[in-house]
Order: structure tokens, then sequence, then C-alpha cells
């Protein structure tokens, strides 16, 4: 089943200070099934990679982890909290996608990116 897994850190003043955070894990580690259900299809996206590139969208990702494609590339998304100074940043990694099917999400998401 192709997906997309989902993992975080939490980094506050003091953990950029002293350069790592203890506030990381799994937001999603199963992953958003990437399958087209009849939603998706009536939307027109009719495929895992259509549907990929979808979530990535509306996941605000900002970069790809490389300017190179190569499998296994992960893309990041950052939310910041002004209340409290807090920044978490979410990585999106492909699971279950071929290498091929991964260049085509790297190569649609890197010319909107």
């Amino acid at each position: 089943m192709p997906r997309i897994r989902i993992a975080y850190e939490v980094w506050t003043e003091e953990d950029a200070a002293g350069g790592e955070t203890d506030t990381k894990g799994w937001e999603n580690e199963e992953g958003i099934d990437c399958t087209p259900d009849t939603y998706d299809i009536d939307e027109g996206i009719d495929t895992p990679v259509k549907n990929a590139v979808h979530q990535l969208r509306n996941s605000y990702t900002t970069e790809a982890s490389s300017s190179q494609f190569h499998p296994g590339v992960w893309y990041i998304g950052h939310v910041n909290s002004y209340r409290d100074a807090e920044e978490t940043t979410y990585t999106y990694h492909l699971d279950g996608f071929t290498a091929q099917e991964e260049e085509h999400i790297y190569t649609t998401m890197h010319t909107i990116l």
C-alpha cells in the first residue's frame, strides 16, 4: 500500500540553543494511505502518485530533503507557534512507492516548491 508516513520535531528556543530536541517522534507512523478512494477519483485524483502530491501540497511542505532526486527523498513542512516561540517541523516519508513513482512525485513537487 503506497502511503506517506509523518514524523515531527518540536523546537523551542532552549532546544535550538542546545542543538537538539527531545520532543520528536511519529505523528503518523502507519501513514496516510495514498490509494485513491471514490471521492479522490471524483476529484480527478486517480493514482497513488497524484494523491501523494495532493497530500503533500495540503501539508504545507516547503522543501525536499535533497536538491537532486534519489529514492528515499522526503519532504519538510514547518509550523511556527508565535505564542510560545516553538517551531514544529514535520517530515513526510514516502513508503510503498516504486522509485519511478517517487521520482514523479519529486519532479511534480519540485516544480511547485
